[in-house]
């Protein structure tokens, strides 16, 4: 028996094991990113398939003369709004852990400075 950990392998289909507490917590938001994506995606097959089940020509030779649902239509206003949010909100909580975890500087010489911006003669 192998036991890899923090080693890619070739044709690995998930995440190798997180060596940081913040990789663990990306791991985890992608899991449930994923989970809801899943959710919405079979919902909205469903009532896609629903749809094309009962409206058929034959079933239903006469079309409805409904022109405006307003509840439908502010249901399907703030439902995505809510979903949003429920994805947002772990997710800014990843990034607010991440924000004081490394300084990062940076260095510019003199000679890195004429390649980027030539100087001309006045």
């Amino acid at each position: 028996m192998k036991i890899y950990c923090d080693y890619p392998t070739p044709w690995l289909a998930t995440f190798q094991d997180p060596a940081t507490p913040y990789m663990e917590g990306l791991i985890n938001l992608h899991h449930d990113i994923m989970f809801i994506l899943f959710i919405l995606s079979g919902l909205v097959f469903w009532m896609l398939g629903k749809t094309v089940y009962s409206f058929d020509h034959q079933k239903n030779p006469v079309p409805s003369k409904v022109v405006h649902a307003s509840t439908l239509e502010i249901v399907w206003t703030i439902l995505p709004s809510v979903v949003l949010v429920f994805i947002a909100l772990p997710s800014f909580t990843l990034l607010y852990s991440l924000e004081g975890t490394g300084h990062m500087s940076i260095l510019i010489t003199k000679m890195q400075l004429e390649n980027l911006l030539p100087l001309t003669a006045i």
